[in-house]
């Protein structure tokens, strides 16, 4: 498939950005279908630079798909339980630091945790 440049510059694109893009772009529009257990199927449609289908097979899509969903669905489960689902600072600098205190949080617990399972000789999951 091939793209072709608009001839008037979009709105939320700056004018450098726009003169940079090519004039017409190759593209690969790849249809993967996504199951995941509790979710309805969906077929998902990829568009791609990536266009050698023996380099970039269209199953490789499909599962770093699958891999960015299930990441989402941790680090939302990581905001839920440690609170930070709603941050309550009040300027950009220092609720960079809120995330960063309970990063530092996270990251202490799960040493403990892991700590924990290799004391007690147990295998470590996840």
């Amino acid at each position: 498939m091939e793209l072709v440049k608009p001839t008037v510059n979009p709105a939320w694109l700056a004018e450098k950005q726009w003169k940079a893009m090519p004039d017409k772009m190759t593209v690969r529009e790849i249809t993967v279908v996504v199951g995941i257990k509790g979710f309805r199927t969906q077929n998902i449609t990829i568009a791609t630079t990536l266009t050698d289908p023996i380099a970039f097979p269209a199953y490789a899509f499909a599962d770093l798909y699958l891999k960015r969903w299930r990441v989402e669905l941790y680090i939302r489960d990581i905001k839920t339980t440690m609170g930070m689902d709603v941050l309550r600072c009040k300027t950009p600098k220092i609720v960079v630091k809120e995330l960063w205190m309970r990063v530092i949080a996270y990251n202490l617990i799960r040493a403990v945790m892991l700590e924990s399972t290799i004391s007690h000789g147990q295998r470590r999951h996840g």
